[in-house]
């Protein structure tokens, strides 16, 4: 079973030990610099994607379109 959870103060640890494998990394921005630009953006919330109870991954999400465009967007993953 896969779902998606909020990162909160009870997960925020699990969330900034993930790292992608070492030829990714030049692809994707770290947790840390997701969730500080999630703190910074009041629309944009992160959840961490589960494998029953373990996380497996990151997202965020813009929670409201976008007004220039009217679209929602997915900021990383």
């Amino acid at each position: 079973m896969i779902n998606l959870k909020l990162i909160t103060d009870e997960n925020k640890e699990e969330c900034l030990l993930l790292r992608p494998q070492k030829f990714q990394e030049r692809f994707v921005a770290s947790n840390a610099n997701s969730l500080k630009k999630a703190e910074q953006e009041p629309t944009s919330r992160p959840y961490g994607i589960y494998a029953e109870n373990v996380m497996v991954g990151f997202a965020l999400f813009d929670e409201e379109p976008y007004p220039d465009d009217g679209y929602f967007w997915i900021c990383d993953l």
